[in-house]
């Protein structure tokens, strides 16, 4: 693929790169370790990757001005489809919104807008859906992963109710059911 893109190898088999890229991430250890993976895996391929880590409000500063070729960072608590248009639409760039890629396809901008303006859920559903399939085509981000929790959990809990965004608020709600006296444990 690279080479039909353009990107042929320079020197065969040889060391050299068919071309290098920035990758900018946080000082955080997991950060600096998913860089280094993301390095080693283009390295395979031909794509030499020069990873800067930076403090946090750094990355973030470059991020927002578009200062980057690549970088890492991590969505949290998405669970609400409007986070379609602080993402992509493309009046939404920074400073205004999270557009950090200045992705922009009119059609996208108007099937969210007519989504956001609709009355209810079962109108919004197929506008977003489509949205997602215009933005998947034409993809701005590149999700490395997806969190998910699974419970293993003994009968005589209750409470117990995980959440798309895989965090563990849940916990407030757990709680052991009283023993009936006379039962045997289990």
């Amino acid at each position: 693929m690279l080479d039909a893109a353009g990107f042929g190898d320079p020197d065969g088999d040889g060391p050299l790169p068919r071309f290098r890229l920035s990758l900018k991430t946080s000082t955080s250890e997991v950060y600096r370790v998913q860089a280094a993976a993301i390095q080693h895996d283009l390295a395979r391929v031909g794509i030499a990757v020069d990873v800067k880590s930076n403090e946090l409000q750094t990355l973030f500063a470059d991020v927002l001005r578009g200062n980057f070729q690549l970088y890492t960072l991590q969505w949290v608590g998405v669970t609400d489809p409007d986070m379609l248009r602080r993402v992509y639409h493309s009046r939404q760039a920074p400073p205004a919104g999270l557009n950090r890629v200045y992705y922009s396809n009119p059609d996208v901008d108007r099937l969210i807008d007519a989504a956001a303006a609709a009355a209810d859920d079962e109108r919004r559903r197929p506008m977003y859906a489509k949205a997602q399939q215009l933005i998947a085509a034409d993809v701005p981000y590149i999700s490395l992963w997806y969190k998910t929790n699974i419970a293993v959990f003994q009968p005589d809990i209750t409470g117990v109710k995980l959440s798309p965004i895989a965090d563990f608020a849940f916990l407030k709600d757990v709680s052991r059911a009283p023993r009936v006296a006379g039962s045997a444990a289990r």
